[in-house]
């Protein structure tokens, strides 16, 4: 298997090892039970689903969230190797297993605080991974486009015209 490369800025890349990289096949069983509570069958489902080609994986919920996840640990692996070695003047990283969770799996009665707790987790430990590995003087700035409301907040949709609008009137009407 060949170097990945990874974007640090645009216009420039650097070949990164690829063992930094997290597979989604290495998230087992045991791991994504305890994080989502699935069952062995709903596992097979999601490792079927994430063989089917053409994005095969999006299609199931649980090779989806594994999918984010993968690519959180990935993000964190990397964005801290290179915080440590290249010491750039401004570092920034996306964290997508946050909104990918929350649509995910917000409605979800079941599973979906535990999905969603587990998704912030796993952002809170990558941040405080890479946040040692900065100097002690660099300003850290974390944003979010989810986390302001609760779940419950009493999203409704208008599917007449596709507007999604918080009952509070925050929205508009």
């Amino acid at each position: 298997m060949g170097q990945k490369e990874f974007c640090i800025q645009p216009g420039i890349s650097n070949p990164w090892r690829v063992e930094l990289v997290v597979e989604p096949g290495s998230i087992g069983y045991a791991e994504l039970s305890r994080l989502l509570g699935v069952t062995r069958e709903e596992f097979d489902r999601a490792e079927a689903a994430a063989r089917q080609p053409a994005g095969g994986l999006y299609r199931d919920r649980v090779a989806h969230f594994r999918a984010a996840l993968a690519a959180a640990r990935s993000y964190r692996r990397i964005s801290t190797e290179m915080v440590r070695t290249v010491q750039p003047d401004f570092w920034a990283a996306y964290y997508e297993i946050v909104d990918t969770a929350s649509h995910l799996f917000a409605a979800d009665r079941v599973r979906g605080d535990r999905a969603v707790a587990a998704a912030y987790a796993e952002v809170d430990a990558a941040l405080a991974e890479t946040v040692r590995a900065l100097d002690p003087r660099t300003l850290v700035l974390v944003v979010s486009d989810h986390g302001f409301q609760p779940a419950d907040a009493g999203i409704r949709r208008d599917y007449g015209t596709g507007r999604i609008c918080r009952t509070s009137g925050q929205c508009g009407p």
